[in-house]
């Protein structure tokens, strides 16, 4: 007797098809097979043939994916959600799933493939929210063989559908609650892979930043990169960073809850290296480790980041200061053994630490490098920055940090500068950061050239410092006499041929005269100076390096003009008037000045503070003078402008120029000063308007929140009533079956009791439906209510630049039209806020009214529980237990008959074949075979196969 299930059979023969198996007869497609595994799917009706069908889809979804997800993605998603209770078919239908949405996979030669049959299959798979609600359910399951694949599928989703994926996820209530508990599994490639899943998600959506950070994601990943080793640790240590950057990154709500929550001086134990057992043994790095460190560098620059609010930034730096963190962050940057890219990343660091920063400056000042003899940081900082040797990344970093420990750093701005004034012998011959500059700045290397001139010029924060540096005398070479070194910088100017040296000496030679009349005196003393500088300005350009030249020409005689002193010089004010108005042309001078504004190298230059720089060749154009470009340019065309204000006034018999009369000059000034005061005043109200504005903003801001909160409560309300209603109908079902079984008194009773409770069904369905409605009513004003809330924030910002460009305009005038469209907008955004009030206090009384409906309704289940109760009659528990009995004994000789059905169906299919194996044998022998036995043949084989399938 044969114990193998025809089920089984037809199975194991499918799949060895689908497979490559060998037969006599032909052997169906792979679309074929599968459509019959999807038939069976759907139709059969014990779990065990089910199963056994996913199980073959999922051995067949690789290589067959297209067939696989066009047949039977659907029924997957009804086998989790309809037998989501069978541990062993979930983790199979997931798997099936996951194969199916995967991009990059492996083909039968062990190569990686992508596929755009994955994406297209994701969209269709969320095109329906319940999926994924459905995922986030099965996530909560703790059994491994559920959660594991579960987590798998959602993060090979994520990074197909990002977008669509976090949308889904953030309408999915308590979705982001189910994935944090991801962190907490014991089981380390579970809460692995929720890490995976949470950095997907994360990206580039502050709201579900916010929400995970809110959950406390940062100390619970801290702590997995404690558990980890800290820097010593693996991949799991860095994907924990990224997720803790992802988190922060652009967020200035999350970095504030960082800091608060004092998490900075966390980190502290991760840049504590083990140092070798030997002495003077080189740290070994290898490419995790560097990989980690890396990964915490850049997440202490997000912290400390000048793209962030002032007062975070100083906060961070502040608090690093306090915990040691910058002590840490200087030994890392002078380790030795340390690969470059690192050694650069960790330059970057310290620079934004340091940065503006007066404690952190007046500590790395004090740092020295371990070196023999020992030598101060800053002079190791030049050393690198100056080098030819040293890769461009690294350079740029060091000028980087150059930079930031100059800002805001007055003191050590002028001992720099000092330098290059020794006092003594012993002075004169130890090397200094003044020394290291100049001798740079004669480079051959155009590199050095300019790191030099920016790393000067950010030394030049004051005209004392200016008026300082023009007294420093230099020669050129050893035969040559000294002169000054801005004579010395003129001169390398004209002589230079490369851009990159040329556009370096412009910029520190108008930073340089900007706001210092010496300066200014000096420089125009020299006719050869402007004589150059006119025939730069006056050449026609042939290509875009000269035009930026032009440019940079025309700002240094536009700083001239705007800066002059009004002494005896050969070139007057008027002079240099008529020298930009003539010579040059007025049009072709702002011409000149807006191409370099406008210059792809301006542009990139202006984006951030840090020199990013690919190739040597995109070295133009520094941060710094971006900034200090705009500022100059629009003093330079008001001072073209204007030039009979406050310009002094040229004395036809001596050809000097004289200044305007006192009477006038006062008068004017008064004048000026009044309309300043005047604006300030303006200002001053309109900022206590903009405050109030923001204030009932975020106080209509708490309400929409609170009222979104409601909302939640109330739809997970209407899903238990459901269930109960569910319940409650099963209990009508079960009382009508045991009234019928019961005498005639207790029939009559529960069939009155059963009218009762669907009356009182139908009622409960009415109020669940009028509760939908409202909630629906409640979704949509509350979305009407986000959209104005949008509007209104617009209106502020617009009304906040409008107050930030009245002091602008309070030199030259606002109009009457001007000042009445100011007041229009102010009041309108004021009528935009009472109306705002008015719509949250309805929807508060709508929510009111919507609590107390709730209440009522639950009042109704109670009582409809309580009215389900049945009656203990031992007439009706005895002929239950009667029927029990019954179905039982039916149930056993149902399976007896289906056990031997099976058996004679298995010899009945054995019979056949042999029948038909000795039929072909007599053919083979010569004997005469009818053909009615063959139909007779296919037509019982047909009627056993659809026995199979009633079956």
């Amino acid at each position: 007797v044969c114990h193998v299930s025809p089920k089984m059979d037809f199975l194991s023969k499918g799949i060895s098809a689908v497979l490559g198996g060998s037969g006599d007869t032909a052997q169906p497609t792979g679309a074929e097979t599968i459509e019959r595994l999807c038939d069976r799917l759907q139709s059969a009706t014990r779990l065990d043939d089910r199963r056994d069908a996913v199980r073959a889809l999922r051995s067949l979804s690789k290589k067959f994916k297209l067939e696989v997800g066009t047949q039977a993605m659907d029924l997957l998603v009804g086998v989790l959600d309809r037998d989501k209770a069978d541990i062993e078919m979930t983790e199979l239908a997931l798997e099936t799933l996951a194969n199916i949405v995967v991009v990059q996979d492996t083909n039968e030669d062990g190569e990686r493939v992508e596929s755009d049959l994955g994406i297209q299959f994701t969209e269709i798979l969320l095109k329906r929210q319940e999926t994924i609600a459905l995922l986030l359910s099965i996530v909560e399951d703790y059994d491994f063989h559920v959660r594991w694949p579960a987590v798998k599928l959602l993060h090979i989703l994520g990074n197909n559908k990002s977008t669509h994926m976090q949308e889904l996820v953030l309408s999915s209530p308590m979705g982001i609650s189910r994935l944090m508990d991801l962190l907490s599994d014991s089981r380390e490639i579970i809460r692995n892979e929720g890490v995976l899943v949470l950095l997907v998600l994360t990206r580039n959506n502050a709201q579900i930043q916010k929400i995970v950070a809110f959950e406390n994601a940062f100390e619970r990943l801290l702590d997995i990169v404690t558990e980890e080793g800290l820097s010593d640790g693996g991949i799991v240590v860095e994907d924990c960073i990224l997720l803790i950057q992802s988190l922060l990154k652009s967020n200035n709500l999350n970095q504030n809850f960082f800091r608060e929550a004092s998490l900075i001086p966390r980190l502290v134990p991760f840049f504590e290296l083990k140092l070798p057992a030997k002495p003077g043994t080189a740290l070994s790095w290898d490419s995790q480790k560097i990989n980690n460190i890396l990964q915490m560098l850049k997440l202490v620059r997000i912290l400390v980041s000048p793209v962030n609010p002032q007062q975070a930034t100083v906060g961070a730096q502040k608090a690093m200061h306090q915990c040691g963190l910058v002590k840490l962050l200087c030994g890392i940057m002078f380790s030795s053994g340390m690969p470059s890219h690192m050694l650069t990343e960790a330059i970057n660091t310290v620079a934004e630490v340091i940065r503006g920063s007066s404690p952190n400056q007046e500590f790395f000042s004090e740092v020295q490098v371990p070196s023999d003899p020992p030598r101060a940081a800053i002079l190791a900082v030049i050393t690198s920055m100056v080098t030819e040797k040293q890769p461009l990344e690294l350079r740029c970093a060091a000028l980087y940090c150059f930079q930031s420990y100059m800002l805001k750093n007055a003191a050590y701005q002028a001992e720099v500068v000092s330098t290059l004034l020794p006092s003594s012998a012993a002075a004169a011959q130890s090397v200094s950061a003044g020394q290291l500059l100049c001798t740079a700045l004669f480079s051959p290397d155009q590199l050095s050239v300019w790191c030099a001139s920016i790393a000067l010029a950010s030394t030049l924060g004051s005209t004392l410092q200016k008026e300082q540096l023009l007294r420093v005398q230099l020669a050129a070479a050893a035969d040559q006499p000294p002169m000054s070194l801005l004579q010395l910088c003129v001169n390398l100017l004209a002589q230079g041929t490369h851009i990159q040296s040329r556009v370096a000496l412009m910029m520190l030679l108008t930073t340089w005269l900007a706001g210092c009349a010496s300066c200014i005196n000096v420089f125009l003393s020299n006719q050869a100076n402007m004589s150059f500088l006119t025939g730069l300005a006056e050449l026609e350009p042939d290509s875009e390096q000269a035009r930026l030249l032009q440019g940079l020409s025309c700002l240094v005689l536009g700083i001239c003009l705007a800066h002059h002193p009004g002494t005896d010089l050969p070139y007057s004010k008027d002079t240099l008037h008529q020298i930009i108005g003539h010579r040059i042309g007025t049009e072709r001078f702002g011409d000149s000045l807006s191409f370099v504004s406008h210059s792809e190298h301006f542009t990139r230059a202006a984006k951030h503070p840090q020199p990013l720089h690919s190739t040597v060749d995109d070295v133009v154009f520094d941060h710094a003078f971006a900034v200090f470009f705009k500022q100059q340019t629009d003093l330079v065309l008001k001072a073209l402008n204007s030039p009979n204000g406050l310009t002094p006034s040229v004395d036809s018999a001596s050809g000097h120029t004289s200044p305007a009369p006192p009477s006038t000059t006062t008068a004017t000034v008064e004048h000026h000063d009044s309309i300043v005061t005047s604006y300030k005043e303006l200002i001053r109200e309109q900022d206590q308007q903009l405050n109030e504005m923001r204030k009932q903003l975020e106080g209509i801001g708490g309400e929409r929140d609170s009222a979104l909160t409601s909302s939640r409560e109330q739809s997970k309300m209407v899903e238990t009533l459901l269930q109960q209603n569910a319940e409650l109908k099963q209990l009508l079902e079960r009382s009508s079956r045991l009234a019928a079984t019961g005498n005639e008194s207790s029939s009559s009773i529960a069939s009155h009791e059963v009218g009762q409770l669907r009356l009182q069904v139908s009622d409960l369905q009415a109020a669940k439906t009028n509760l939908e409605n409202i909630v629906r009513q409640r979704d949509a004003k509350l979305n009407q209510l986000q959209s104005e809330l949008n509007q209104s924030r617009m209106k502020e910002s617009e009304a906040r630049g409008l107050a930030e460009s009245a002091q602008d305009k309070a030199a030259s005038g606002l109009s009457a039209d001007e000042q009445a469209k100011l007041q229009q907008e102010i009041a309108g955004l004021k009528t935009r806020v009472q109306e705002m009030d008015l719509q949250m206090k309805t929807i508060s009384q709508e929510r009111d009214e919507l609590k107390g409906n709730v209440k009522q309704l639950e009042g109704e289940v109670e009582k409809l529980q309580q009215n389900t109760r049945l009656p203990e009659d031992s007439t009706l528990q005895n002929a239950y237990d009667t029927l029990q009995r019954d179905y039982e004994e039916l149930k056993r000789g149902k399976e007896t008959m289906e056990k031997e059905q099976e058996d004679l169906l298995c010899i009945l299919t054995e019979n056949t074949e042999k029948a038909k194996q000795l039929r072909q044998r007599l053919r083979k022998l010569g004997e005469e075979v009818s053909d009615e036995e063959d139909d007779d043949d296919d037509v019982d084989e047909d009627e056993d196969a659809d026995e199979e399938e009633e079956q």
